[in-house]
């Protein structure tokens, strides 16, 4: 939020203290893109936007074991998980009735990841235009 940034900004900024000094390497233009991200996140635009999203598409996050708050990258380390224990060439060996479940559920997942990943791409043009 803005006040962890203001501490970091001002932590960054100072080099000495008391009993020690901290000589910190950073990249700036990468800490100007992370503040400007951070701030767009936190904005009341990007909450309502995103949240109403968030909660249409709170199936899918359900199905792939998801919160609407995680990141893309948790939401897509846990389709591949699932989607390695569902995946049909897994389960050939196992009666007919198995393989129809675990296809219809590995649909399911496949499906709910594909409806997240424009979410998360939309976020990502927000923030880069925002």
């Amino acid at each position: 939020n803005d006040n962890d940034i203001s501490m970091l900004n001002k932590l960054l900024a100072k080099k000495n203290y008391p009993k020690f000094s901290i000589n910190f390497v950073y990249d700036e233009k990468e800490y100007k893109i992370f503040k400007h991200n951070i701030k767009i996140k936190s904005s009341a635009k990007f909450m309502s936007r995103f949240s109403a999203l968030a909660n249409l598409l709170e199936e899918n996050f359900e199905i792939l074991g998801c919160s609407k708050n995680d990141d893309f990258a948790t939401v897509r380390q846990n389709y591949l998980s699932l989607a390695n224990i569902y995946h049909p060439d897994r389960h050939s060996n196992k009666s007919i009735a198995i393989q129809e479940e675990y296809a219809k559920k590995f649909k399911n997942i496949q499906s709910a990841y594909e409806g997240l990943k424009p979410y998360f791409k939309n976020q990502e043009n927000f923030v880069m235009v925002g």
